[in-house]
């Protein structure tokens, strides 16, 4: 897939963490956009598949993900990616 960066972060931004964290997927990407902005998906993860563990169970499956449909809480960046077109 072409023009798409995807970023796993760490949402309550604090610099050291070792069980409370709050990871965010984003999805950063220009289909179906007419614009100069880049579109941005923001998928929570469950705190319930946050584990310290070496093989960590249960996953977090976003499965598929239609990038051209819009999304509740969809956002725009019209700055910082445009590295990416």
């Amino acid at each position: 897939m072409e023009n798409v960066v995807v970023k796993l972060c760490d949402n309550d931004r604090k610099a050291y963490d070792v069980t409370r964290i709050a990871p965010q997927l984003y999805i950063i990407h220009d289909c179906n956009n007419f614009s100069d902005c880049l579109r941005i998906v923001s998928i929570k993860i469950p705190k319930q598949v946050i584990l310290l563990d070496i093989t960590p169970t249960p996953y977090f499956d976003v499965d598929e993900i239609e990038l051209s449909k819009e999304y509740d809480g969809e956002t725009k960046d019209c700055i910082n990616f445009k590295h990416i077109k």
